[in-house]
C-alpha cells in the first residue's frame, strides 16, 4: 500500500481545518451538508454526462492504484533478464512454460511472440499497437477525475450563490447576515478544496501510475526484440537498467 497518499489527503485536509481552528473559527461553520451536495452530487452528474460508460467503468477499476505502490521496476528488470537467459540456454520454447503463470496480459502476448518465432519487427509493431491502445484507455481514465476537479470550483460558486440567495432572503433579520454569508461562501471552499486537495491530485497520481507501467511493458517489448534478435542477457540487463 502507498501510505504517501493517504498521509497526502490527511495533510491536506488538517492544514485547512487547523487552520480555521487556530485562527478562532468555529469548525462547524465549515460543515454545510446542502453545500457539499451540491458540489459533489453536482460535479458527479456532469462528470456521468460528459464520460463514455466504459471510461467511468475503467476509470472506477483505476482509482485503487492511487493508494497502491508502483511494481517494482528492477523486478521487471530481473524477470526479463530471466526470460532471455532461459531462452539463450534452453531455447525460446522452453518459455512456453510462462504462459501458465499469473502474468498480466501483455507479457504472456510478449511470451507467446517469442514462442512461435515472430520476427522482432513483427513483434515490436503487435505490442507497440497494444501499449499505445492501453495508454489511450488508461490516460481517458485518469481524465475522469481531472473533469470531475475542474467542475467542483464551478459548483461551489453555484452553492455560494445559492446560500447568497437565501440569506437575502433574510435581510429582515440583520443578526443572521453575518452568519448566513459565512455558510453561503462555505460552498466555494468545498468546490476548490476538493479541486485542488482530491481530484486533481488523484488524476495526477494515476497519470503517473500509467508513465510507470508504460515504462514496465517497453522493457518488456524490448525483451522481446532482444530475445529475437538473439542478444545476450547481459546486453539486454544493459538497455534495460538505462530504462531507470
Amino acid at each position: 500500500m502507498n501510505n504517501y497518499s493517504l498521509i497526502g489527503i490527511i495533510i491536506a485536509f488538517g492544514a485547512v481545518l487547523g487552520s480555521q481552528y487556530y485562527d478562532g473559527g468555529s469548525l462547524h461553520t465549515l460543515i454545510n451538508l446542502p453545500a457539499l451536495a451540491i458540489v459533489l452530487l453536482g460535479s458527479f452528474g456532469a462528470v456521468l454526462l460528459e464520460t463514455p460508460k466504459e471510461h467511468l467503468n475503467s476509470a472506477i477499476r483505476l482509482f485503487p492504484h492511487v493508494f497502491k505502490a508502483f511494481p517494482s521496476l528492477d523486478g521487471t528488470v530481473r524477470e526479463c533478464v530471466r526470460w532471455s537467459a532461459v531462452a539463450r540456454k534452453d531455447g525460446k520454447l522452453a518459455l512456453e512454460n510462462y504462459l501458465f503463470s499469473n502474468y498480466s496480459g501483455f507479457s504472456k502476448k510478449a511470451i507467446q511472440l517469442i514462442v512461435d518465432g515472430r520476427d522482432f519487427k513483427h513483434a515490436k509493431e503487435v505490442l507497440s499497437y497494444e501499449m499505445q491502445t492501453w495508454e489511450n484507455k488508461l490516460l481517458k481514465s485518469a481524465k475522469v477525475f481531472e473533469s470531475w476537479g475542474g467542475y467542483t470550483p464551478t459548483l461551489g460558486i453555484l452553492a455560494a450563490v445559492l446560500g447568497l440567495v437565501h440569506v437575502m432572503e433574510n435581510l429582515s433579520d440583520p443578526q443572521k447576515l453575518g452568519d448566513g454569508i459565512a455558510v453561503a461562501f462555505v460552498g466555494t471552499i468545498y468546490g476548490v478544496g476538493f479541486a485542488n486537495m482530491v481530484f486533481i491530485p488523484i488524476a495526477k497520481k494515476l497519470k503517473h501510475y500509467v508513465q510507470h507501467m508504460l515504462v514496465q511493458k517497453i522493457m518488456i517489448t524490448e525483451t522481446v526484440i532482444s530475445i529475437l534478435k538473439n542478444e545476450s542477457p547481459e546486453i539486454l540487463r544493459s538497455k534495460l537498467e538505462s530504462m531507470i
